[in-house]
């Protein structure tokens, strides 16, 4: 019997030691253990899959908006200040971080920083609004932990001479720049000269484009007819041809291969390799000022509404321009051919329209943007009744 109690004060004994062991494992040891993060929401309104609007609700005052790290943050004028705020996009909490005057300085937001300057001084703050330059006006910017200063043809990085470069800097303007983790590039212009200056291998390149945009691997600019891929990884260089003949093809990024662009009113997204395009098929109707990627969310700036995209959530047909410019074409006949058919209206685009007629149940559009038409149509169906 009493080997029988010691066998079963010993199997007691070892399950507990097991439960400790389990218990401690959970608590402490799998703690420490890498998880899964949960993921995020977007908070705000959703308009479609992967489609979210935040309303700043700002107002009729002065303002200015941006996106820096997926957060919205804007500037408007108050009583002869600038007040700045930022809008957590996951919480939609708003909070207020500083203020400027207004009356004597100019302020904007610039890709890494905010800029308040007059003639003579210049003041840069962090998006934390944390001070990181009080002084002259003069080129400065961020650049690796601390700033580079351009003064004739002298870089100053930690206020101490960093490089002589091979080029005078006196009398351009810096036009816009773009960093890296090992290198700068800034464009400067005035009237008779312009130049891309590469901080690091000290050349200042002949360069006679609006500005220089940054993505993943490096810099890409867009002219006349051309999409130029400047790979900073592997030097490479590559054109491809634009998805549309728009001169004023501004409002883009660059990701894996793929062109993010804002034209009538529709969010774009050209394959560069492919030659092929798809489409939100979801109207923006408050238009695009600019657009932002950081990671796999695309965030779209329209007056004081920013829409956000969440690229994972997209599922989106590839057709070449011609097959998207066909469906869009199908999508207003259809429409015009239920107007006729529901009212007794005949309703034609320009290029359809014979503008000697008599009826007074025919009406012409002058409006040669299919998309808009199709919009236009729908808001204002119920005059046709």
């Amino acid at each position: 019997m009493k080997k029988n109690s010691k066998v079963l004060v010993s199997i007691a004994l070892i399950f507990c030691i097991l439960a400790f062991l389990g218990t401690y494992y959970f608590l402490y040891i799998d703690n420490d253990s890498p998880k899964k993060e949960e993921e995020k929401k977007l908070s705000g309104e959703k308009l479609t899959d992967g489609l979210y609007q935040y309303n700043l609700n700002i107002g009729e005052r002065d303002y200015n908006v941006t996106v820096v790290n997926n957060t919205i943050y804007y500037m408007i004028v108050v009583d002869n200040k600038y007040e700045f705020y930022k809008t957590d996009i996951y919480t939609n909490k708003k909070e207020k971080i500083g203020e400027h005057d207004s009356k004597d300085y100019y302020c904007y937001f610039e890709s890494t920083y905010i800029d308040c300057s007059n003639d003579n001084k210049k003041i840069m703050y962090d998006y934390n609004f944390k001070t990181i330059y009080d002084g002259e006006n003069k080129v400065v910017l961020p650049y690796k932990d601390d700033l580079i200063k351009i003064e004739k043809n002298i870089a100053y990085y930690k206020d101490k001479e960093y490089k002589k470069l091979n080029k005078d800097f006196t009398g351009l303007n810096m036009y816009n720049y773009e960093s890296f983790d090992d290198n700068i590039y800034i464009f400067f212009t005035n009237i008779e000269d312009d130049c891309l200056l590469n901080l690091e291998e000290n050349k200042c390149e002949e360069y006679k484009y609006t500005s220089i945009k940054k993505y993943p691997n490096g810099l890409y600019y867009i002219d006349g007819s051309k999409i130029h891929i400047i790979d900073i990884n592997n030097k490479n260089f590559k054109d491809y041809n634009k998805p549309i003949d728009d001169n004023f093809l501004t409002n883009t990024q660059l990701k894996d291969n793929k062109l993010y662009y804002y034209s009538s009113e529709y969010l774009r997204i050209y394959n560069l390799e492919s030659n092929k395009v798809s489409m939100l098929d979801y109207r923006l109707k408050n238009g695009v000022n600019s657009v932002y990627l950081t990671d796999n969310l695309l965030s779209l700036v329209s007056s004081d509404v920013v829409y956000f995209i969440d690229l994972n959530k997209l599922s989106l047909d590839e057709m070449t321009m011609e097959e998207l410019n066909t469906k869009i074409e199908k999508k207003l006949t259809d429409k015009l051919e239920k107007i006729k058919n529901d009212y007794n209206v005949d309703i034609k685009v320009r290029k359809d329209a014979d503008l000697n007629f008599t009826s007074t149940k025919e009406k012409v559009i002058g409006e040669t943007d299919y998309s808009k038409i199709i919009d236009s149509l729908e808001a204002s169906e119920e005059l046709f009744s």
